[in-house]
């Protein structure tokens, strides 16, 4: 670390990794670590224009453990264009390993149309569909009680009229 830098989330780190983003649109910004090799702290901050040092930076977003393995860490918030924002990866004490940061700008996936309940006897086949809205591409998995359903085969224009 160097002189002045912040700790993200106030915890203690040490080999932190820097990497700057200027968001092109407004949305909702939403970043990962997951898949990284060790236990990550992620700050993410803006510096005001007049802004020259770690000082003056200003704290958006900060996470520790709400990665998909509870080690990584993952923030999500309304981006705005134009902004760049500084994101900030570290390890718990110091840990250091190997780092992806993975990002989506985008609007989240909301259902806005619910399937229907269906019935089907042994070997019929049912139809579901699904009224989504948000940022192509999006994605969903349909199940039945804990079992896995293949996978729906939907190009991405007709996810895009469900806007």
């Amino acid at each position: 670390m160097e002189p002045g830098e912040p700790y993200n989330c106030g915890l203690k780190g040490g080999a932190s990794a820097w990497y700057a983003f200027t968001v092109p649109t407004n949305g909702t910004l939403y970043i990962n670590t997951d898949g990284s090799s060790f236990d990550t702290t992620l700050g993410v901050y803006t510096m005001p224009p007049n802004g020259t040092d770690y000082s003056n930076l200003v704290a958006v977003a900060c996470d520790n453990n709400s990665g998909t393995n509870g080690r990584t860490s993952a923030v999500r918030f309304q981006a705005t264009a134009g902004t760049t924002y500084y994101v900030s990866v570290d390890g718990i004490n110091g840990a250091t390993g190997h780092v992806v940061l993975s990002y989506n700008l985008g609007d989240p996936l909301v259902i806005v149309a619910n399937p229907q309940p269906k019935l089907a006897n042994s070997g019929e086949n049912a139809s579901l569909s699904l009224g989504v809205w948000g940022t192509v591409p999006v994605g969903y998995q349909w199940r039945r009680t804990v079992s896995r359903l293949p996978a729906p085969r939907i190009p991405a224009w007709q996810l895009a009229t469900h806007r």
